[in-house]
């Protein structure tokens, strides 16, 4: 049982956790992603705003990368940091971009 024990903290104790907000002037933007792009991971945001995932540092741990949230109609936000393991807090306030919008293309197939 020590034994079980154990190694669950150990997979744990190699845990970094990434959490917080993304807003925009003030309201929660619900559907924005955050995520390492270097690292394939991240998550899109609740209703209200807020985001939360978790990744295994024990190769990458000390490595600096960015953390980025995205919103269509909003310029990205970088935030560099350092893996660690434990959990990070991090709000993004995305700032609107409406002469720059992101390209959105919808593919449609016809069965005619």
């Amino acid at each position: 049982m020590a034994a079980v024990a154990f190694s669950a903290t150990a997979v744990w104790a190699q845990q970094a956790v990434f959490a917080g907000k993304v807003t925009s002037d003030g309201r929660p933007l619900g559907g924005a992603s955050v995520g390492i792009p270097t690292l394939g991971v991240g998550a899109i945001t609740a209703l209200d705003g807020r985001y939360n995932f978790s990744i295994d540092v024990s190769k990458s741990r000390g490595r600096t990368v960015d953390l980025v949230a995205r919103y269509i109609g909003h310029k990205p936000k970088r935030l560099p940091l350092v893996l660690n393991v434990g959990r990070t807090d991090k709000d993004f306030d995305l700032d609107k971009d409406i002469l720059n919008l992101e390209q959105v293309v919808v593919t449609g197939v016809s069965g005619a």
